[in-house]
């Protein structure tokens, strides 16, 4: 369905998940679609989706008991579910930072790269 027309689904997918679409510009977005055109670029994308109502399932089973003691660092766009990515993660996980950056959307590397990439060193450290 979305062979040949990688660029009408990915720019749907930019138009509507990101909060600002102003850091994803049309040299970015025609590199995105020249990238995700080659043969078999979108499949895992869509096995992610295929997988996600068995990966519910294993989550429920797994958020019975917090297995996870290492540190764990989620952040998300408060335009896209930020919020409950990191309600996902405090079910299984001991050691959850969670940030969830208002006025962004599900593209933060593009929308707020200085942001992204001073907490990933900061975790790191």
């Amino acid at each position: 369905m979305i062979d040949g027309q990688e660029d009408t689904y990915l720019n749907w997918f930019y138009d509507h998940y990101s909060y600002n679409q102003s850091p994803i510009t049309p040299e970015a977005r025609e590199e995105y679609i020249k990238q995700y055109s080659k043969p078999c670029a979108m499949s895992a994308g869509f096995e992610y989706y295929r997988a996600i109502f068995e990966d519910a399932k294993q989550n429920k089973e797994y958020a019975k008991e917090k297995l996870l003691d290492m540190p764990i660092l989620t952040i998300g766009g408060e335009a896209a579910l930020g919020n409950l990515t990191i309600t996902s993660f405090q079910k299984v996980a001991n050691n959850v930072t969670g940030i969830t950056l208002p006025n962004t959307g599900h593209f933060i590397p593009e929308e707020r790269p200085n942001f992204l990439t001073k907490h990933i060193i900061e975790f790191f450290k």
